[in-house]
Parts: structure tokens; C-alpha cells; sequence
């Protein structure tokens, strides 16, 4: 599996954790995802954009390309997306920062971006 870690520097793990996530096959990831979003994004509710990004960065799962049509589509589509009252509330208050959907996109893509490139493996 792979795992990704929110943070600017890597956890101190002890050995046994180590050599079980080798014994695994674990790739372990670390990248400030969260300071990303701030600084390339202008709000920490991009982290999860930014986490996305880690996570292309990391695998190669999805294409960029893939990525930025779905955030088209969540913020920017014609199509009403379905959420909980809460996500609802977030995706209201995450519009509200940005003067265009287009900017909330492009702000979102420079983060995922940003983080693909700053996310580094730590060596088990």
C-alpha cells in the first residue's frame, strides 16, 4: 500500500514500525500538504487538493488531466453534485474565497501540482 503524511518532515519511526511497513511493501510518503494549500492555494481548504496531488505525485493512479475535470465538474460543472449538508456547507464556504469558479479551479490545480512535486518517500 501507500500512505501519505501531512507533514514537513517525517514521522520518527522505530525500527519495528519500519521494518513491518517493509516486511509490507509500504511505500510511506511525506510532504507539508496542508502549508501548500495555504501558501499556493491561499486557504487550508484546499488540503485535500493538495493531498490528491501527493498522491499523483506518489502513484500516477489518475492523470492530471483526470484530476482537473473533476474538480471542473464538482465546482465548475453544470450538474448539481449531491452532498451531505456539511460538504454542502464546505463547498459554499470554499466558493466564497474565490472572486470566479474559474480561480477556485485554477488555484486548486496549481496546489495539486505544487504538491506532486514536493512529496518525498521516506526510506524504509
Amino acid at each position: 500500500g501507500t500512505i501519505l503524511i501531512n507533514s514537513e518532515t517525517p514521522l520518527d519511526l522505530r525500527d519495528e514500525d519500519l521494518k513491518k511497513l517493509a516486511e509490507l511493501k509500504t511505500r510511506l510518503f511525506y510532504f507539508p500538504a496542508t502549508q501548500i494549500a495555504i501558501d499556493v492555494g491561499g486557504t487550508e481548504l484546499s488540503s485535500n487538493i493538495a493531498l490528491l496531488g501527493g498522491l499523483l505525485g506518489a502513484t500516477s493512479l489518475v492523470s492530471f488531466e483526470a484530476l482537473k475535470a473533476a474538480v471542473i465538474d464538482r465546482f465548475g460543472g453544470m450538474k448539481k453534485f449531491v452532498a451531505s449538508g456539511t460538504t454542502a456547507a464546505l463547498d459554499d464556504v470554499m466558493k466564497s474565497k474565490f472572486a470566479k469558479k474559474e480561480l477556485l479551479i485554477e488555484k486548486n490545480m496549481e496546489v495539486a501540482e505544487a504538491a506532486s512535486k514536493l512529496i518525498e518517500e521516506y526510506s524504509l
